[in-house]
């Protein structure tokens, strides 16, 4: 992303942004055996608070969870 990154809100997810203005968010393709699926930024961010947007994914360190939020 050629953003800056800001300090998360609500202090759940580390990935945040302003969105006060469109983001050119890139599409994000994640890679499995026989099948590649692709997310778009409705699939990949959410909002937190008013204009601000945080990357939807966050590391577990005993787990791996696809398609919580």
């Amino acid at each position: 992303m050629p953003l800056k990154p800001i300090d998360h809100p609500i202090q759940e997810l580390s990935l945040c942004y302003n969105a006060k203005n469109h983001l050119n968010i890139p599409i994000i393709t994640m890679h499995f055996t026989g099948a590649d699926v692709k997310l778009n930024s409705l699939q990949t961010f959410i909002k937190m608070v008013e204009d601000v947007i945080c990357f939807s994914f966050a590391f577990a360190s005993d787990c791996a969870v696809y398609g919580n939020m």
